[in-house]
């Protein structure tokens, strides 16, 4: 098995670097699997660029940094690490590491049967060691209200958290229908998935609320995010896979 291990970032090289210098590289080196790690950056400072691009010149030649892009958006670098990915299977997570890495090693039992698999904060076994703000569960909930009633997307607890592992002739096919650059593009891919039949198997998993996350921030992007669901809706059609597309997934 390859694995390519997908990290979108923006303005957290300080963070990034940390993380891959020390947790991620120890995890993966003592996972026994081939892997490689991709890095895409958008909107950073240039002072953050700098530091990013120089702290990656010290990690071995598995750790890539893509060239950079302003402003393009979470799901516009997703994207772009997905086609540059080559394992056999990506994984994508944010640059906090907010869930736990032991995460992979409860997923690998099931990756030969499931061809997606996600993390979930609210299945039950899952472990949130300190409860985010009340802001935030309220933000949370009504995006998941959002997404089941406008997408109609059931048996899904976790729409959104940012760890997700899906086989890679699969995530090609949602990259090359992916209209979301933005913030709701894993609502997207859950979408598309449940669209085509394709089944996601959703694990709870261990999960730490990053406290430099910025509720202001948050808040500003709620009326971006409903845009986005919206946009999904109005594309649905767009999103159903060819018959030949479908058999050659052998889901």
């Amino acid at each position: 098995m390859f694995l390519s291990v997908l990290i979108p970032t923006k303005d957290q090289s300080e963070k990034t670097l940390k993380n891959l210098k020390g947790p991620l590289w120890r995890y993966f080196e003592g996972c026994g699997v081939d892997y490689e790690v991709l890095i895409c950056m958008d909107g950073s400072s240039p002072v953050d660029r700098r530091a990013l691009e120089a702290g990656m010149r010290m990690l071995p030649d598995h750790f890539r940094l893509l060239p950079y892009e302003s402003k393009k958006g979470k799901g516009h670098n997703v994207r772009r690490l997905i086609e540059e990915a080559r394992g056999d299977y990506v994984l994508f997570m944010d640059c906090d590491l907010a869930t736990d890495l032991e995460s992979f090693t409860k997923f690998r039992p099931y990756i030969d049967e499931n061809p997606v698999i996600i993390a979930s904060r609210y299945k039950e076994g899952a472990e949130i060691p300190v409860p985010q703000s009340f802001l935030r569960r309220l933000m949370g909930k009504g995006s998941r209200f959002l997404i089941r009633h406008l997408l109609g997307i059931q048996g899904i607890e976790d729409m959104q958290c940012g760890y997700k592992l899906i086989r890679r002739d699969i995530a090609l096919l949602l990259a090359s229908r992916q209209r979301i650059d933005g913030f709701a593009f894993d609502s997207e891919y859950l979408y598309m998935l449940q669209r085509n039949g394709i089944p996601v198997l959703e694990l709870p998993v261990r999960w730490t609320d990053d406290p430099d996350s910025s509720v202001g921030g948050a808040l500003r992007s709620s009326w971006e995010f409903f845009r986005e669901i919206l946009e999904i809706r109005r594309n649905r059609d767009s999103y159903l896979l060819s018959e030949e597309e479908r058999e050659s997934l052998r889901c």
